[in-house]
């Protein structure tokens, strides 16, 4: 029994991931959050200065933060 077993591998990798992404995330939000507000309303502010081209941005941010981010 112990570690070296596969399933008890595995349980340690998915884990090991889970923990870092995590961290990723966090620090990545902390580090964007210094330089772009990402409050709703001052994200919805900006967005409505791209004009027509709103809802295009809009829906490639999404994308971008579902592919990207670990965890959405």
């Amino acid at each position: 029994m112990g570690i070296s077993e596969p399933r008890g591998r595995r349980t340690l990798y998915i884990a090991g991931f889970l923990l870092t992404s995590i961290l990723l995330s966090l620090l990545v939000e902390q580090v964007f959050g210094r330089f772009i507000d990402l409050r709703p309303d001052a994200v919805g502010t900006r967005l409505q200065g791209w004009g027509l081209a709103a809802p295009a941005l809009y829906v490639a941010l999404m994308v971008l933060a579902i592919v990207v981010t670990p965890i959405p």
